[in-house]
């Protein structure tokens, strides 16, 4: 350009952004500086290529999705940078060597005909962008009625309007990915100065390309580590860390709302048995199919999640006693009913415990630890369902301290052998005897079997 002066300068728009990674041998900045007698042609079409790789980079800064990235590109080429059209095509590694056109825009009509691009060694191969993908380097065709390397698209060509095409190969990971291929209305269009913006654009696109996949690997492994710490495996419900998680949330709502909140617990009964007796496989569906009805029964009313082997948690935002109860009696009676599973009619009777918001408890230990509590009370004495109570933490707290000291129990001699005499009614002969043990606790004096032999079973 010239300034008022006289004096030549190349216009500040026409600077090449500089990439901050490797470009091809022998396409440096510099191949893109105007020379000092460039017609003003040579100057337009040099604009057009430093306006590919502007705004091919201002869409690189705000890439996300690859798809979108494709196809933006192509518009940049074609919209912004004032080429005929542009397409972007993937090679596919299948018997015809096909490719996939992932974007494009300029294409206008029937797009059929771009369905037979072909990366193959053959004359149908012999497109600019098969050629660009099968040997790896930039492929130019100066004039697509004269060409030979393109007889098979030359019609195609003429009458989309192009006169010369470049296809520049992408190089994504090592691997040729594909071609980034641009049409220009007249002959010749792809001089020396005009190629160097736009290979560093394809290159840039090529690096762009492989950092979203790098994001998207590094984002599928995220999102696999926080399906293995926050779900189970076998059902897709929330685990007992999500489940703890929610139900803090779930308590500071209620704190807010000052609203009651239901923790239930449900302990498959016979899971264990079933488990020695049929194996894995057969109890895992048997978890499966409770999960199932368990969220059939609960439904968007509450949070359900799977907490141990046998065991399940429902959060229940804005239930009181009276309704945690009601949906206990439901679980009850749904999960009364036996479960198919190879065949078999397994029994998938349960036991429910109900701890609530804020009366038994103000925090989501407080409510984990009763609703235990009130689930293993439920098992002990098999009433199938029961609410925490006050007086299970002092029950609680003397279980742990006798099972301490059972343990030591025959080491100081106070587990006592009686031996009651069995007597015939006829002739009042001794006929036998029958063992009890009594346990003469040191300190708590003698305690009743009922109390201490279901802490031996366990």
């Amino acid at each position: 350009m010239v300034d008022e002066q006289g004096n030549e300068f190349a216009h500040p728009a026409m600077m090449p952004i500089l990439r901050r990674h490797p470009r091809r041998k022998g396409m440096q900045g510099e191949a893109a500086m105007p020379h000092a007698r460039s017609t003003p042609e040579e100057l337009e079409r040099l604009g057009r290529a430093l306006r590919t790789l502007s705004g091919s980079n201002r869409a690189l800064l705000r890439a996300e999705d690859e798809a979108a990235l494709l196809q933006e590109i192509c518009r940049v080429v074609v919209e912004e940078a004032g080429y005929r059209a542009a397409l972007v095509g993937r090679a596919e590694h299948d018997e015809a060597k096909s490719i996939m056109r992932l974007a494009q825009v300029g294409f206008e009509g029937d797009l059929g005909e771009l369905a037979q691009l072909t990366w193959a060694d053959s004359e149908q191969g012999g497109s600019a962008t098969g050629t660009a993908i099968r040997s790896g380097e930039p492929c130019i065709i100066n004039n697509v009625l004269t060409d030979p390397l393109s007889a098979f698209w030359r019609e195609i060509s003429r009458r989309r309007g192009f006169g010369s095409l470049l296809s520049l190969p992408l190089r994504v990971e090592g691997e040729i990915y594909g071609a980034l291929t641009i049409g220009a209305p007249e002959p010749d269009a792809f001089c020396e100065q005009e190629r160097a913006p736009l290979m560093e654009a394809a290159d840039d696109l090529a690096f762009g390309l492989a950092t979203l996949r790098t994001r998207q690997r590094a984002a599928a492994a995220e999102q696999t580590i926080r399906q293995l710490t926050y779900y189970d495996a076998l059902t897709g419900l929330p685990n007992r860390v999500l489940l703890r998680e929610q139900l803090a949330h779930a308590i500071t709502a209620a704190k807010e709302d000052r609203r009651p909140l239901a923790l239930v617990r449900v302990e498959l009964e016979h899971l264990r048995e079933i488990n020695e007796s049929l194996g894995d496989q057969e109890a895992d569906q048997l978890v499966r199919a409770v999960a199932a009805r368990l969220h059939a029964e609960v439904g968007d009313s509450g949070r359900l999640a799977r907490m141990a082997e046998a065991e399940f948690a429902i959060v229940v935002p804005r239930a009181g006693a009276e309704q945690a109860t009601q949906l206990a009696q439901h679980i009850l009676r749904v999960l009364a009913e036996p479960i198919e599973i190879s065949g078999l009619l397994l029994d998938a009777r349960s036991s429910v415990g109900v701890a609530l918001f804020p009366g038994h408890g103000t925090d989501a230990d407080a409510l984990l630890r009763r609703s235990n509590l009130a689930l293993g009370h439920a098992l002990r004495r098999g009433s199938g369902f029961a609410l925490f109570k006050g007086g299970l933490d002092v029950e609680c707290a003397q279980r742990m301290s006798l099972m301490g000291d059972l343990r030591s129990a025959i080491e100081h001699n106070e587990l006592q052998l009686f031996c009651q005499p069995k007597l015939r009614m006829t002739s009042g002969a001794v006929c036998g005897a029958e063992a009890l043990v009594r346990w003469q606790h040191q300190r708590l004096g003698l305690i009743n079997p009922d109390d201490f032999i279901k802490l031996a079973e366990s």
